[in-house]
């Protein structure tokens, strides 16, 4: 409302509103709509320390990735507003590579990676079980957030259909925050905003250096990753970087210790009195990789 009684110049829409006044003639008149795939991306971290019996098995770590309907979710629930993140580079930071095959959505295939894991479904209750232990397991979310509530809840009726039960506890961001570090859940959803260079986006949440005191939280530890890290670190050469980068991209993908759920795309709306500005995936205010055109009623770097 303040951006059409013109109290402000710029701000985000939701998907609705976006159907709504983009094609209105009298809304692009005085506006232009503004649309960038964000940094920021959601994730669910798998505990896979031993402290629960189910997500220390890759197996089973990856047939919960099969099981979750991303692309159904961006494509119905956002209206198709993101992008499923099936690694955690966005495309801005390592493009992907095109020999790579991503887990999509496949029930079928998360059955049978559960059933090669021992985890049988029981005819009598409907619920997985492996030694007499029932798949039944708790997701961390955070309450405030529109996102992490509509997802799990999809989440939650996708592995309902497998045979996994799965709750929801609703924290606010310093419960949320709290259990995170000291490693107290089985699976948490949560996001960050990676600063953009390929080491800040991966080091802390895949290096084991980072399981105590860092964003390590799925308490992965892999000997191969921490190598390429570390590597990664050492080199400065572009290419070999990049090299180093798809590597870990690779094995993690196929270790699956956090789900990569997707990229929000922000939809926006900015007055056309100005002039000259271009998105990147960091917003407006802030450009990605750095300021690379932007003039606001002046010469190009004015």
């Amino acid at each position: 409302m303040a951006l059409l009684a013109g109290e402000v110049d710029y701000a985000s829409l939701t998907p609705v509103q976006w159907d709504a006044y983009a094609r209105d003639p009298e809304f692009t008149r005085r506006f232009n709509t503004v649309s960038f795939l964000s940094l920021f991306y959601y994730y669910i971290a798998w505990r896979s320390d031993g402290s629960n019996p189910f997500f220390s098995d890759p197996e089973v770590r990856r047939a919960m990735s099969l099981a979750l309907d991303r692309e159904g979710y961006v494509r119905s629930v956002l209206h198709g507003s993101g992008q499923v993140s099936f690694s955690l580079f966005h495309p801005a930071i390592l493009a992907p590579d095109p020999e790579d095959r991503p887990q999509s959505h496949d029930p079928t295939a998360a059955a049978a990676l559960l059933d090669h894991a021992g985890w049988r479904l029981d005819p009598k209750s409907g619920v997985r079980r492996r030694n007499g232990v029932p798949f039944r397991f708790t997701l961390l979310i955070f309450s405030g957030g529109e996102d992490h509530v509509q997802f799990s809840q999809v989440a939650q009726e996708s592995l309902r259909e497998l045979g996994v039960e799965m709750s929801i506890e609703r924290l606010d961001w310093a419960g949320l925050w709290e259990r995170l570090q000291k490693g107290k859940f089985e699976a948490a959803m949560s996001g960050t905003v990676p600063a953009g260079d390929p080491d800040d986006v991966v080091y802390g949440m895949l290096h084991s250096s980072q399981i105590k005191d860092g964003r390590n939280y799925a308490a992965f530890h892999d000997e191969e990753i921490d190598a390429w890290l570390e590597e990664g670190r050492r080199t400065i050469d572009p290419v070999a970087r990049s090299s180093c980068y798809r590597r870990i991209a690779r094995r993690e993908e196929a270790l699956q210790p956090y789900t990569y759920l997707f990229f929000p795309r922000i939809l926006a709306a900015l007055s056309r009195r100005v002039t000259g500005v271009s998105p990147s995936p960091r917003g407006l205010l802030v450009q990605y990789p750095g300021v690379t055109r932007m003039k606001v009623g002046g010469p190009p770097g004015g």
